[in-house]
C-alpha cells in the first residue's frame, strides 16, 4: 500500500536490513507460543488481574459500553482465530482502549473519553490500568516481563501495552487528551474495501477465504529535522489484531530495552536502525526513542520497506531480490508466518495525512508558541486553552478530522508532570 520514498537508498536499505534481521529479539520470534509457557522464570505472581473499575459517574454515558479489562484477559484466545474479533469478516474489532495510570481519570480526560464513547454507541470501551497492563505482559507476553520491569518508568511500560493490545486483541487505541469529533466507522469501512480490493488480482494461495489485516495510523506536521522522527505519533491507533507491524514495535522495544535475570539492562544493546548504543545510553534514553513515536516511525519504515519489496517483485535487481528475501524472513514476524501458515493471509498499513488524526501539531516550527492556533489548541496550564476556539482556527470540522489531540504531555520519564495533571483534573 504504501511505499518507502527512500527506495533509491539502497546501501541505507541493506545496513536496515542487517541490523533489523540479526538485532530483533527472541520475544518475537516466540510470541506465538507465548501463552503455552505458563511456568517460565518470569516473575508473573506479582502481575494477577486487578478488579479496579471506574466509578459508576465515569462510565454511565451514553455511548460504547464500559468493559473491564481482566474480561478481555480471561480471554482464552485473543487472537485473531478467535471469532470475537471479528477478523475474518475482514472488520477492525469495535474495542476503544485508552490508559491511565489508575482507574479515576482526571476530568478534562473523562470529558474527552466521552467523547470517543459517545460518537461510538456500538462499541465498547476498555480502560487499562497500569495494573491491567502487568497483567496483560504476565499473561500474554511472559517472555517480556522482566524487560518491562527493566523499563525506567511507566511511560515506557505505558507506550509499549498500546502496542500489546492492538496485536493481541485489535480494535482502536486513542490518548487521553484527544478528542473525537465524528466516528471512525466509515474511515475504517473504506481503508478495508482498499486493502481488499488491492489484492484483488492476488491468486488465492489457501482453500478459506483470505485473512485481510489492516493497521491504521495518523501522521502529524513536522517542520524540523529533529520533529520529524516524531512525526507518527502512538497517540492513536488502530488495527486488525496479530498485525505483524506490532511485533516489529515491541520486539524492537525489547532489544533496545533488553533486561537479564537479574532485571538489569544489558550492554551494547540495539536499538534497531538507530544501530549500537551503550548501556549507559539506553538506560537513559528518552521513551521516544525506545518504546514511543520515533520507535513507532522506525519500525513503520521497516514494514514499508517490506511491502515495497514484495510489491516491486518484478523490477528487482539481485541486491534487492536478497533483501526482499531476507524481509520475508525476518525474526519479528516468525509468529505470525507459524500461526497463519495455513490460511492465505493479506494485510497492509495506512498512514492518514495530518487533517485526518492529527490536525495540530505540537511542532513549534509548525505553530509557533505565539499563535493563535498554538496559544488556542495546546492544553497546558493557563487561561489561553480553548477547544471550540482551537477547532475554529484549524477548521477541524471543515477538513474532515476525525479526532484533535491537545498534546498534554503530562507524563516526564520517570513519573507525571504535577502541574500538568493538577490542570487536567480541574
Amino acid at each position: 500500500m504504501l511505499h518507502d520514498p527512500s527506495r533509491g537508498l539502497k546501501g541505507l536499505t541493506r545496513a536496515v536490513l542487517a541490523l533489523g534481521v540479526v538485532s530483533l529479539s527472541s520475544l518475537a520470534l516466540y510470541a506465538f507460543y507465548l501463552n503455552v509457557h505458563p511456568t517460565s522464570r518470569f516473575h508473573t505472581a506479582a502481575c494477577e488481574v486487578q478488579s479496579f473499575a471506574p466509578s459508576e459517574s465515569d462510565i454511565a454515558v451514553p455511548g460504547a459500553p464500559y468493559i473491564p479489562a481482566s474480561s478481555l484477559l480471561a480471554r482464552s484466545s485473543p487472537a485473531p482465530l478467535d471469532e470475537e474479533t471479528a477478523s475474518w469478516s475482514g472488520t477492525i474489532p469495535k474495542i476503544i482502549h485508552q490508559s491511565w495510570k489508575e482507574d479515576k481519570l482526571p476530568s478534562k480526560f473523562l470529558l474527552w473519553s466521552n467523547s470517543w464513547r459517545m460518537r461510538h454507541p456500538d462499541w465498547q470501551w476498555v480502560l487499562w490500568t497500569d495494573e491491567d497492563n502487568k497483567a496483560l505482559v504476565a499473561k500474554h507476553w511472559p517472555m517480556f516481563n522482566d524487560t518491562y520491569w527493566a523499563m525506567k518508568g511507566n511511560i515506557y511500560r505505558a507506550d509499549l501495552a498500546r502496542n500489546l493490545y492492538m496485536y493481541t486483541y485489535g480494535g482502536m487505541y486513542a490518548d487521553l487528551d484527544m478528542e473525537c469529533l465524528r466516528s471512525v466507522d466509515t474511515l475504517f469501512q473504506r481503508e478495508m474495501e482498499s486493502l481488499i480490493s488491492s489484492h484483488s488480482s492476488r491468486r488465492p494461495s489457501s482453500s478459506t477465504p483470505p485473512l485481510y489485516q489492516l493497521a491504521l495510523l495518523g501522521s502529524m506536521r513536522t517542520a524540523s529535522a529533529v520533529s520529524v522522527l516524531h512525526s507518527i505519533p502512538n497517540a492513536w491507533m488502530a488495527s486488525t489484531p496479530g498485525h505483524p507491524l506490532w511485533l516489529l514495535t515491541v520486539s524492537s522495544a525489547m532489544q533496545a530495552m533488553r533486561a537479564d535475570e537479574h532485571g538489569k539492562l544489558v550492554e551494547d544493546a540495539d536499538v534497531g536502525w538507530f544501530g549500537k548504543v551503550g548501556h549507559t545510553d539506553v538506560a537513559t534514553k528518552a521513551p521516544e526513542a525506545i518504546t514511543g513515536p520515533v520507535a513507532l516511525r522506525e519500525q513503520v519504515l521497516v514494514y514499508q520497506e517490506w511491502e515495497r519489496l514484495r510489491s516491486d517483485a518484478s523490477r528487482q535487481d539481485a541486491a534487492d531480490r536478497e533483501s526482499a528475501h531476507e524481509l520475508q524472513h525476518h525474526p519479528a514476524l516468525q509468529p505470525q508466518r507459524q500461526r497463519f501458515s495455513s490460511l492465505d493471509v493479506r494485510h497492509g498499513l495506512r498512514v492518514f495525512d495530518p487533517s485526518t488524526i492529527y490536525p495540530f501539531s505540537w511542532d513549534t516550527s509548525v505553530h509557533p508558541t505565539s499563535s493563535e492556533t498554538y496559544q488556542k489548541c495546546r492544553l497546558q496550564p493557563g487561561d489561553t486553552f480553548d477547544p471550540a476556539g482551537c477547532h475554529d482556527v484549524l477548521g477541524a470540522y471543515e477538513n474532515g478530522a476525525r479526532a484533535i489531540t491537545y498534546w498534554s504531555h503530562s507524563w516526564t520519564s520517570t513519573g507525571s508532570d504535577s502541574n500538568v495533571v493538577d490542570y487536567i483534573s480541574t
